[in-house]
């Protein structure tokens, strides 16, 4: 498992009808344990106080931008020059390669333009992936799980030749949470081809790269 110092870890919970997602590092190693610093919500953006004994869905991309993910829980608390909590360290054999299926999620913003019942709305996104994204709903809009909408996303690359690309979509509305006086409407792709899948993979890993890096600074 090459999970080193500073790697960045995204903690999904496993037992809420509604996942939450963390965000942290990795700066210790025990026995047993990996230790990281108080994770950051990604919506919030805001401190989170994990309770010990919770699980959580781990993932994580190494060095060769291959993404992993493992099972653990909060096993306990320390402080030493900051403040850390405790994970369980998996067995070697129990940390995974996320298949294709598992597409690696992002939090990052980017413009959608969004068609539904024959009328255009811009969004942001609140997180991306392969499979699918999270908009904030900003408008007064009768969206409701199941509905099928038409998508045009816009990915801004910083490293590709042509830095700005689309992919057009169609996604259904898989649900609507409410979290801290915002509507985030999570969406399902329905019919993205492997090129555009291709183009979103990237921009992921783009966008992950690049969070890891200002992590570091």
């Amino acid at each position: 498992m090459d999970i080193k110092m500073g790697t960045v870890l995204t903690l999904e919970t496993v037992n809420a009808n509604v996942p939450e997602r963390y965000s942290c590092r990795v700066v210790d190693f025990e026995e047993g344990a990996l230790l990281i610093d108080y994770p950051i919500h990604s919506i919030t953006k805001r401190t989170s106080f994990l309770t010990t004994g919770e699980s959580f869905r781990v993932s994580f991309v190494d060095d060769t931008k291959i993404a992993h993910t493992f099972q653990t829980k909060v096993i306990g608390r320390k402080k030493s020059n900051i403040p850390m909590l405790v994970l369980s360290m998996p067995e070697e054999d129990a940390v995974q390669k996320i298949q294709r299926r598992e597409y690696v999620r992002v939090e990052t913003p980017i413009d959608v333009s969004l068609r539904f019942e024959n009328n255009f709305y811009q969004f942001v996104t609140a997180d991306v992936s392969a499979g699918g994204i999270s908009i904030f709903l900003n408008r007064s809009l009768a969206l409701k799980p199941g509905d099928e909408v038409e998508l045009t996303l816009v990915f801004p690359f910083q490293k590709e030749e042509e830095p700005t690309q689309y992919v057009h979509t169609a996604g259904q509305i898989i649900r609507l949470i409410e979290r801290d006086g915002q509507i985030i409407v999570p969406i399902q792709f329905n019919d993205v081809d492997e090129i555009e899948r291709k183009i979103i993979t990237r921009f992921c890993f783009e966008r992950q790269l690049i969070q890891r890096q200002k992590e570091r600074i």
